[in-house]
């Protein structure tokens, strides 16, 4: 345990801490447990980006196409599943009258993180199963999100899976003497409950900050709760896309590759010539190359590279040599390593025919095993957003002088699926449910286009303020001039 005394610089004053402790040896050991993951990620994400090793190792031949063709099913099937439960809006959701206040301020200040930022997280979370999320205030005094992944983080939990600090690695160019030219080293951010401490790439301690987040303020969400890891001698922990269809991938772009080649380099023909005379082969000064027999070396007949052979016969002669190729069997073969993709991943084909239903609901029960697989990410996403919110409050209690006092766990957060909805029959159901079995506001959460409840109520209060407005009373007459004769009550 390393006992630091030093000085930080809060809003222009400084401030001596005393007795900050921070066990270097637990840093170092999450960062050797970084850098020994890191080979691992580094190739899931480069599959992620269509750069996939080949099934059987090619040897590239003279005079041949040579053709690999790139089929990136774990793209899509990422990308496929992370926009079905983020691809619209989170919709926040108070759980007591009080908390309704807190809703516009969530969306107020998450707006900073841009349109696009829950959609990216999403499919790096799915892409990793892996995920982490950094809560800090900018310069100009506004709160913000980075998110993070296995790539260049990690965090140290104890023997109760609680957080006790998380590593943000970074890398920069220094010299350090004797060397005189730049060199790539990792920098280290370490992310504790009350500081940031910043260290070189010698685990020394080069500067404290104070976050002032009350909390360690890292998100944290790893789906299924179990992680990559090779302790016990073997991968476990890790049902990424990636380790699910690696194989199956591979052999789909060898197939293709495979045809590819073959259609390239001979158009499924090749033509053959008997009993004719082949140039002599010459060197570069223009003699005649002999052989070992004396007898001087002929020159392939190349025609549209390797598309002829030469067979000695007395009789000249020249055929076509025609290759059938099991066009059925490959496709068959393509066609069932692509159904298992599909089987082994809980996805549907989308580029299937589809049949005459074409209801929401019909569609939403072909993806009733995809929307049970996705509850998984949706959770490892929570984690991550509830210790968002959790920091927010923090941020604005703190500006605040506790004025603004939320509790994270009284905000509700929920996902809508990415898929048509047959919003007819929505309707249609929250028409013949009475008001005294289910709220108007619980009702309103069924619409998929309403992602948030408290402003959508907020409007029709405003709305129906602006009608009442618009009424002209003067112009309403008496009850009593229009009872035809009869006794107001």
């Amino acid at each position: 345990m390393e006992n630091i005394s030093t000085n930080i610089n809060m809003n222009d004053e400084t401030e001596v801490i005393p007795e900050i402790t921070l066990d270097i040896e637990d840093v170092k050991e999450c960062y050797a447990r970084y850098r020994n993951n890191l080979d691992y990620y580094l190739e899931l994400d480069k599959v992620y980006f269509g750069n996939t090793k080949e099934l059987k190792p090619a040897i590239n031949v003279p005079n041949r196409s040579n053709a690999r063709i790139k089929t990136n099913f774990v793209q899509k099937l990422v990308d496929e599943e992370a926009l079905y439960s983020f691809g619209n809006k989170v919709t926040y959701k108070a759980l007591d009258e009080r908390h309704k206040g807190a809703i516009p301020l969530i969306d107020y200040h998450l707006k900073g993180n841009g349109a696009g930022y829950d959609d990216g997280a999403g499919k790096r979370l799915v892409e990793f199963h892996l995920g982490y999320e950094i809560s800090f205030i900018t310069e100009d005094n506004k709160f913000k999100n980075l998110y993070l992944n296995p790539l260049n983080s990690d965090i140290w939990v104890n023997e109760y899976n609680v957080p006790k600090f998380f590593i943000y690695v970074h890398s920069k160019n220094v010299i350090r003497p004797p060397r005189k030219k730049p060199k790539l080293v990792d920098f280290i951010d370490v992310y504790d409950n009350k500081y940031v401490y910043y260290l070189d790439e010698a685990f020394n301690i080069i500067s404290i900050k104070a976050h002032n987040m009350g909390t360690l303020p890292v998100g944290y969400g790893v789906v299924d709760n179990v992680r990559y890891t090779e302790e016990n001698g073997y991968i476990e922990g890790d049902k990424t896309i990636y380790r699910t269809i690696k194989t199956l991938q591979l052999a789909i772009e060898q197939n293709c590759s495979d045809i590819t080649q073959e259609i390239t380099d001979f158009h499924n023909a090749i033509l053959k010539f008997y009993g004719i005379d082949l140039e002599d082969e010459v060197d570069e000064n223009g003699q005649v190359v002999l052989g070992d027999d004396g007898i001087p070396l002929k020159k392939e007949p190349i025609v549209g590279d390797n598309a002829i052979l030469y067979f000695e016969n007395k009789e000249a002669n020249a055929e076509w040599l025609i290759k059938n190729i099991n066009d059925s069997f490959i496709k068959n073969t393509r066609d069932d390593f692509k159904d298992l993709i599909f089987t082994l991943t809980s996805h549907i084909d989308n580029n299937e025919k589809l049949q005459s239903n074409l209801s929401g609901v019909s569609l939403r029960s072909k993806l009733q095993s995809l929307e049970s697989k996705v509850r998984a990410n949706e959770a490892a996403m929570e984690d991550i957003i509830r210790k968002r919110i959790q920091c927010l409050f923090n941020w604005l209690r703190l500006t605040s002088n506790g004025e603004i006092d939320f509790d994270e766990n009284l905000i509700a957060i929920e996902f809508t699926p990415c898929v048509p909805q047959d919003i007819a029959m929505i309707a249609q159901i929250i028409s013949q449910i009475p008001h005294d079995v289910v709220s108007d506001e619980t009702k309103r959460g069924l619409l998929p286009f309403i992602n948030n409840v408290e402003i959508e109520q907020a409007r029709i209060d405003r709305e129906n303020k602006k009608k009442l407005q618009q009424i002209d009373f003067s112009q309403s007459k008496d009850l009593g001039d229009n009872n035809d004769g009869q006794e107001q009550a």
